[in-house]
C-alpha cells in the first residue's frame, strides 16, 4: 500500500518462522511481524519470543515504531499501583489476573520506553478498564493529572461518568493522539428475521427438557453422595494419621464410610465397632472396587485404552466440578438446538441470495469440531487416515451423552466381562448383535475387536496394581487380605464370612469364557466374593447408563449446523469455509457401498495448512466460490467486502445465524463484509428463533 514492494520483500520478517536466539546479525534491520500468539511463545529452554524481540529492537535505546494492530486482544488487563499486571495468590497458587497477551504487551512497552506506539482496533475499549495497556496515551503516570497510575485515572472516570470520557477523547484528538473513523451505513440494509420455528426441533426441545430435568434431579443426589464420600475419606485419612475424631460431624462421616454405599444391598450391622482396624479394612475393600486388574493401562487397541482413561477420570471427578460441567453442557445443548431451528431458514435465504445475483456470507460462532473429534475417536477413526460415519455427528447429542457418562461413570470392568458396545457411541445395535453370535463349531461367544485385543494382553494386566497407592497394614490389626487379626495374631473373620481378597482370588483363577455384561446374573451371592459384588454392580450401572443413552437416541437430535450448511449449499467445491477447524464431515457417494456416506477428512489446501483461511478468502473474493461461512476464528483480519480490487463485486448478503456473547465480537464479524473501498454495502439478516431466551 505504501509502495515499498522491494523493501518488503527483502526486509520484512515473520518472527514465528525464525529460530530462537540473537537475530541482530542475521536480520540487522527491517520490519518484524509477530502475532499475539507468537508474542507469548517460548521454547523448551525457557527462551521467550518477547525477550528475543526486545533484544532485536535494541532495548531501551530503540526509538522506532511499535504497531499494535487489533490491539483489543490485549484489553483483558488489571494493573497494580506500579503499573504492573496484577497477580493473586501465593506460591503454587499464584496466578495472573490478566491474560498472557495483555501482560506481554505491557511488558513490551515498558522494555522499550523510547519507542513510538500505535494502537489500532475497532473494539479496543468496551469498558474504561480496557485502557490499561495503553500507557503511551499520556493520561496517567508522572507529570499527568493522575500521577499515581492507571487505577487513579480509572477511579476518576468511574466517579465523573460519561462526561469525563468525552472530555478525555476530545483532549486526545486535540493533541493528535486519537484518530477515530467510521464507515457510513447508508448503503447497508438491515433485516431482523424473527420468530423462526421448526415443529420437529420444537418437539425435540420439549422432550430434551424432560430428560435434562430428570438428569438434574439425579445429579443433585449423586453430588450429595460424592461429597459425603470425599468428606468421609478425608476424615478417615486424618484418623489413620493419628488425628482422633473429636467432632460429632467427623464421627458421623466415619460411620457413613464404614457403612457400605446406600446402593449396596448387603446386610449392615447397626452396632459396627468404630475402630481404626475396621476402618482400614473397609478402605482396603474400597480400593478393591476402585481399580481392576482387567482394566490395564495399555492396550493394543487405542480406542479401548482411551475409553478406560475417560471412565477413570469420570470416577475420580469431584462434585463441584460435575456441577459446572453439567450446566456448561446444558447451555451448549440448548444453544445448539436454537441454532438448528434456524438452519433451514438460513439455507433458503442463502439460495435466494444466489438466485438474485448476490453472494452470501453466513456467520456463526461454534463449529462442533471438538464433538466431531470425540465421536471419531470413539468410533476408532484415525484422525490422519480419516474414516466415515453413517450420518452427520450431532454436537448436542455428543454433549448430552458425554454428561451422562460423567454423571454415571461405569465401575471397573470385572474380569471376563465383555464391555457394552454403547461405550463406543457410533457403533450400532446391529454390530452389537453380530459381535454376540455363537460360532457353529465351538459354541463359544465371539468378541469384538477390542475385547480380543484385551484378552491377548491378559498377561500384563497387573500393570495398574503396581502403580496403585498401597496401604500399609504392618502397624494395624488388618492383614493384606482385609481380615482382622485377633490379639494373638490369628485372623478374625469379617461379618461377611465368605468374602476373600479379590487379588488373591484372581491369582488362582483362570478365565474359562467371557460373558456379555447383560448376561451377568443379578442373583449372584455378593457376600461370597468381591468379584461377584463387582459384577452385579457393573451390570446395574450399565443398565442405568444404557437406559439414559437410549432416551437420547430417541430424540433424533440435529446435525452440526456448520456441516449441514457446508453440504447443502454445494459442498467444499462451492462453499468457502473460514473457520479454525482442521477436519470436517463431507457427504460423498461411496461407489463400493452404493450409497452416500459421511466422510470424516482433513481439510484440503493447495498451499500451507496454516494458510487455509487465506486461500478460502481468495476463492471467495475471486468469485470461484459464492458462499462463505465464518466462525469466531475468522472474525478478525479477514476482508470479504465487495472490494473494487477483486473480481467478485457482487453484493454481499450477510446472514447471522449465531450471535456471540460479546458485542465486540459481533462488531468484528459484521465488519468483515462492510469495509472501505467497496462497491456496495452488505445486506445484514439477523435470524432469531422463537425461543424467549434468544429474543431477549
Amino acid at each position: 500500500d505504501l509502495g515499498f514492494c522491494d523493501y518488503a520483500e527483502r526486509y520484512c520478517y515473520n518472527l514465528g518462522k525464525l529460530r530462537y536466539g540473537d537475530l541482530t546479525e542475521s536480520h540487522p534491520e527491517g520490519v518484524m511481524f509477530a502475532t499475539y500468539s507468537t508474542l507469548i511463545g517460548k521454547n523448551r529452554q525457557k527462551e521467550t519470543r518477547l525477550d528475543q524481540l526486545i533484544k532485536w529492537c535494541g532495548g531501551e535505546d530503540f526509538d522506532g515504531l511499535v504497531m499494535l494492530d487489533e490491539c483489543h486482544k490485549a484489553k483483558t488487563i488489571e494493573l497494580d499501583a506500579n503499573g504492573d499486571p496484577k497477580t493473586e495468590g501465593r506460591g503454587a497458587k499464584k496466578r495472573d489476573k490478566s491474560s498472557q497477551t495483555a501482560k506481554n504487551v505491557v511488558n513490551l512497552q515498558q522494555a522499550l520506553p523510547r519507542a513510538r506506539v500505535v494502537y489500532c482496533s475497532a473494539t479496543s475499549v468496551s469498558h474504561p478498564k480496557n485502557l490499561g495497556f495503553m500507557s503511551r496515551l499520556g493520561l496517567w503516570g508522572p507529570g499527568t493529572e493522575h500521577p499515581s497510575g492507571f487505577n487513579q485515572f480509572l477511579d476518576g472516570l468511574k466517579r465523573l461518568g460519561t462526561g469525563a470520557m468525552e472530555l478525555h477523547a476530545m483532549h486526545l484528538k486535540s493533541i493528535g493522539a486519537l484518530c477515530a473513523r467510521t464507515l457510513s451505513y447508508e448503503s447497508c440494509e438491515f433485516e431482523l428475521v424473527d420468530g423462526i420455528s421448526d415443529e420437529k426441533v420444537s418437539a425435540m426441545y420439549n422432550k430434551a427438557s424432560d430428560i435434562w430435568t430428570a438428569l438434574h434431579s439425579q445429579l443433585l443426589d449423586r453430588c450429595t453422595k460424592l461429597k459425603c464420600r470425599d468428606d468421609a475419606m478425608e476424615s478417615a485419612a486424618k484418623w489413620t494419621e493419628g488425628v482422633e475424631p473429636t467432632t460429632e460431624e467427623m464421627l458421623v462421616q466415619l460411620r457413613q464410610l464404614l457403612n457400605r454405599d446406600s446402593d449396596s444391598e448387603s446386610d449392615q450391622d447397626e452396632d459396627d465397632k468404630l475402630d481404626k482396624d475396621s476402618l482400614l479394612m473397609h478402605i482396603h475393600q474400597l480400593e478393591l472396587h476402585q481399580d481392576s486388574d482387567s482394566e490395564n493401562d495399555q492396550d493394543e487397541d487405542d480406542t479401548l485404552d482411551e475409553e478406560r482413561r475417560r471412565r477413570r477420570t469420570n470416577r475420580e471427578r469431584k462434585a463441584k466440578n460435575l456441577l459446572g460441567l453439567f450446566w456448561s453442557a446444558h447451555q451448549r445443548f440448548f444453544r445448539s438446538l436454537c441454532i438448528a431451528s434456524k438452519v433451514d431458514t438460513a439455507i433458503s435465504l442463502a439460495k435466494k441470495a444466489l438466485d438474485d445475483g448476490n453472494c452470501c456470507v453466513i456467520g456463526l460462532q461454534s463449529t462442533g469440531e471438538a464433538r466431531s473429534k470425540g465421536a471419531a475417536a470413539a468410533a476408532g477413526i484415525n484422525e490422519d487416515a480419516g474414516g466415515s460415519f453413517e450420518d452427520f455427528v450431532s454436537a448436542p447429542k455428543e454433549d448430552l451423552k458425554r454428561i451422562i457418562m460423567m454423571m454415571f461413570p461405569l465401575p471397573p470392568k470385572p474380569r471376563g466381562v465383555i464391555a457394552p458396545v454403547f461405550l463406543s457411541v457410533n457403533k450400532s445395535d446391529d454390530e452389537d448383535t453380530e459381535n454376540r453370535t455363537l460360532t457353529p463349531k465351538t459354541g463359544e461367544m465371539k468378541m469384538y475387536k477390542g475385547e480380543e485385543s484385551e484378552m491377548k494382553t491378559s498377561a500384563r494386566r497387573s500393570s495398574r496394581s503396581g502403580r496403585r497407592k498401597n496401604v500399609n497394614y504392618s502397624d494395624s490389626n488388618v492383614d493384606e487380605d482385609g481380615n482382622l487379626r485377633s490379639s494373638k495374631g490369628e485372623k478374625r473373620k469379617h461379618r461377611n464370612k465368605g468374602r476373600k481378597s479379590a487379588n488373591k482370588e484372581r491369582k488362582g483363577t483362570k478365565i474359562s469364557k467371557s460373558i456379555q455384561w447383560d448376561e451377568i446374573d443379578l442373583n449372584l451371592d455378593t457376600s461370597a466374593s468381591v468379584e461377584n459384588e463387582r459384577m452385579v454392580e457393573y451390570r446395574k450401572v450399565c443398565e442405568k447408563v444404557k437406559g439414559w443413552l437410549d432416551d437420547v437416541d430417541g430424540l433424533a437430535l440435529p446435525a452440526n449446523p456448520l456441516d449441514r450448511l457446508l453440504n447443502e449449499l454445494g459442498g467444499p467445491d462451492k462453499v468457502a469455509e473460514l473457520t479454525g477447524r482442521s477436519k470436517r464431515q463431507v457427504s460423498r457417494f461411496d461407489e463400493s457401498r452404493g450409497k452416500t456416506v459421511i466422510v470424516y477428512e482433513v481439510r484440503k489446501v493447495s498451499g500451507r495448512s496454516d494458510q487455509i483461511n487465506i486461500e478460502e478468502r481468495n476463492n471467495f473474493q475471486s468469485g470461484k466460490k459464492l458462499v462463505a461461512i465464518l466462525s469466531d476464528a475468522a472474525s478478525t483480519g479477514i476482508s470479504l467486502q465487495a472490494d473494487k480490487r477483486v473480481n467478485n463485486q457482487k453484493r454481499r448478503v450477510h446472514i447471522t445465524l449465531e450471535l456471540p456473547w460479546s458485542a465486540d465480537k459481533a462488531i468484528q464479524q459484521l465488519g468483515r463484509t462492510h469495509r472501505a473501498n467497496q462497491t456496495s454495502g452488505p445486506i445484514y439478516k439477523f435470524l432469531i428463533s422463537d425461543v424467549g431466551g434468544e429474543k431477549r
